[in-house]
């Protein structure tokens, strides 16, 4: 006579990180074999991820029940379109990258400290994405480096 034991179901907490539902492939593969493997217990999964995501990925077998947790909320406001700001910003971004190259933290708390009022009149994401910003923390690496080089001023 064989005795068949079952295991009573599990309700089992899952937390991913930028896989399981809200990306296909690699891990997310893996945790989907899992839980449509293991169909006679419940998932909870709380789905950390670094922005909101409208539907998951994938589809959600009967057994999951899936949250999502972004780390942030929504992007603020575009700033003022105020060329005034833009080069307040600018500069602010500029002092901190200086400060930075060069280690010295009362630059770099002032910076940041700009950084932040100007950023309470909205979000600088488009500024600091440009290319004149880019083009500025290039140069401004590249000069502190040749300052850096033996026998250069």
């Amino acid at each position: 006579m064989t005795i068949h034991r079952t295991s009573p179901a599990l309700s089992i907490a899952l937390y991913s990180e930028g896989t399981y539902p809200q990306a296909q492939g690699g891990v997310s593969v893996w945790v989907d074999q899992l839980v449509r493997g293991l169909e006679d217990h419940t998932f909870e999964v709380r789905a950390v991820s670094g922005l909101r995501y409208e539907r998951p990925a994938m589809d959600l077998p009967a057994n999951v029940h899936a949250e999502q947790v972004p780390l942030w909320g929504d992007p603020p406001p575009a700033g003022p379109r105020d060329p005034a700001w833009r080069r307040q910003l600018t500069d602010a971004y500029g002092a901190l990258v200086g400060a930075l190259c060069t280690l010295n933290l009362d630059h770099f708390e002032a910076a940041l400290h700009a950084l932040s009022v100007l950023g309470r009149r909205g979000g600088f994401t488009d500024t600091l994405e440009s290319r004149r910003v880019t083009t500025l923390t290039l140069d401004l690496w590249s000069d502190h480096a040749a300052r850096q080089r033996p026998g250069r001023a």
